[in-house]
């Protein structure tokens, strides 16, 4: 049995060939000239002349039949670890060649492929065809001036059955392991594939450089929607059959494989510039809705609460909660199913984040894109890092670096983030500390409060250091804080100093430095 995947894959690697080569060379003769594909394009192995196919061949090559009765096989095969010993199995590197031409560059038929390897595919697109055609129908209104609404719809239900009425019955796309098999092998391919198509003509335009066309574009972004939106009704439902767990870990994996095809493409060695050159995916991905698309994974999931020591610490020392509403804008849930809540795999994070920094890299047109969408706040908060995500962190610093280079608006908003003065401010002063934040800097400067010249300041009492460290019990201003301590970044400082022992006895302008004494052994320069 591992005697017959390779030819099988050679013999659709030949096919395929041939039916991109008459596309091309049909193209070809309207401009005036002649190019071959390849050897298994204009020539077959054995070294003789091959007829061209025409497109609509495809169908026995990537159709319905092909896939229910030798590519699920094969792919099954090619992933099974008890096949490994039988190198032929699964297809071999034929396999990988095909998947290389059928998918890749001017190959354009990794939906179709990919379609006709969930579980009842053609089924499933028959049902989608007809729901399409009733709408477009009821869409149309009556069809004459005496048939009312009700009437319409009958007339249609009884062309069209179920599909015109509308029924609820769930007859969405479901996954298979196959379906996440090839999309690994594409990932790899894209991987590998060079920076622009070898295949293609001199004079060809930079769709034709594209290592995925538009189409297997569209429906990457549209696969990994609907894997997410599995995986979290799956994983939200109370109750689950045992057949939507069994599609639920395979969306599972063809969410992955699709993040991860995203990922390679975004790597990929191509200058961008602001007008798209030849090889750009990206901004041909970004087009399509991409930079939206990892938004709203990111702000599906709670905002990062830390990696390391940060999610651990308690008190004064722990990183502040952020708020979910403010770091993810409600407008990233519309338009798609939910998404997940929780991370379905370690390193979900930096799956969606990685595409995301890579593609802002030198485009100013999606560093934009990202900022209308609310992303930078996303961008921001990924930059606390997570237990579970290792670099987290450095590609959200990678993407805060590209987002502000290529994005004015991004930058705006950011400046306005800085500190502009403290919230506690009367609450501090009330424990003896002054708070000031440097307008051009955002930085905080913690010292004690200055004394008035009279004998009172008019905003409360001014204890020394032994009321304001023996009023509140363990934390002093405790309880002048409130229940929930200090609300901004500069109280806390203020808390985290008092416990440290900062005395604030002394007034504001005494400095250290004046009786500081050093020490003989010590050479000092005076740099006056």
């Amino acid at each position: 049995a591992d005697g017959a995947p390779p030819p099988l894959c050679m013999m659709a690697h030949a096919r395929c060939g041939r039916i991109i080569g008459a596309s091309s060379g049909a193209a070809g003769s309207a401009r005036g000239s002649t190019r071959g594909d390849g050897d298994e394009t204009s020539r077959s192995r054995g070294g003789g002349w091959s007829a061209p196919e025409p497109p609509t061949n495809v169908g026995s090559v990537c159709g319905f039949e092909a896939g229910r009765t030798v590519w699920i096989p094969l792919l099954e095969a090619s992933c099974d670890p008890a096949m490994a010993r039988w190198p032929g199995a699964g297809g071999g590197e034929w396999l990988h060649r095909f998947v290389a031409r059928a998918c890749a560059f001017s190959g354009e038929f990794a939906p179709q492929l990919c379609r006709s390897l969930g579980p009842r595919a053609e089924e499933t697109a028959a049902d989608r065809d007809d729901r399409l055609r009733a709408k477009i129908l009821i869409a149309g209104g009556p069809g004459g001036s005496g048939e009312d609404e009700d009437d319409a719809r009958r007339r249609r239900a009884a062309a069209f059955g179920d599909a015109a009425l509308g029924d609820d019955e769930d007859r969405s796309e479901s996954f298979s392991s196959a379906q996440a098999a090839l999309l690994h092998l594409i990932r790899e391919e894209v991987s590998v594939a060079p920076a622009i198509d070898p295949d293609a003509g001199p004079d060809a335009g930079p769709e034709s450089h594209l290592v995925l066309c538009e189409g297997t574009l569209s429906y990457l972004l549209d696969a990994t929607s609907r894997a997410a939106g599995v995986v979290e009704a799956v994983a939200s439902a109370k109750l689950i059959e045992e057949s939507a767990e069994v599609n639920a870990t395979a969306a599972r994996c063809v969410l992955e494989e699709c993040l991860g095809i995203w990922r390679v493409v975004t790597e990929r060695e191509v200058e961008p510039r602001i007008v798209q050159t030849s090889g750009d995916v990206v901004s041909a991905a970004c087009a399509m809705g991409l930079p939206r698309l990892l938004l709203a994974l990111c702000a599906a999931m709670p905002p990062p609460t830390g990696a390391g020591q940060t999610s651990k610490a308690s008190g004064p020392a722990a990183a502040p909660r952020l708020n979910a509403e403010r770091v993810s804008p409600a407008a990233l849930a519309d338009g798609h199913p939910p998404f997940p809540r929780a991370r379905p795999w370690p390193g979900y994070r930096v799956d969606c984040i990685a595409p995301l920094a890579n593609a802002m890299f030198a485009r100013p047109l999606v560093c934009d894109q990202v900022a209308k969408l609310g992303g930078v706040a996303i961008v921001l908060a990924a930059t606390r890092g997570e237990d579970g995500d290792d670099y987290l962190r450095e590609w959200a610093l990678w993407g805060v670096r590209n987002l502000c280079a290529g994005s004015d608006v991004a930058r705006g908003e950011i400046e306005r983030m800085q500190p502009q003065a403290a919230a506690d401010s009367q609450q501090l002063a009330a424990m003896g500390l002054n708070v000031e934040v440097d307008p051009g800097t955002g930085g905080v400067r913690v010292g004690s409060a200055r004394r008035a010249a009279s004998g009172g300041d008019g905003g409360g009492p001014s204890p020394g250091a032994g009321d304001s460290r023996g009023a509140a019990g363990s934390i002093p201003g405790g309880s002048l804080l409130g229940t929930e301590g200090a609300r901004t970044p500069a109280g806390r400082a203020a808390v985290a100093a008092l416990v440290a022992g900062l005395d604030v006895s002394r007034a504001a302008g005494d400095d250290d430095d004046d009786a500081f004494e050093a020490p003989p052994n010590w050479k000092v320069a005076d740099l006056s």
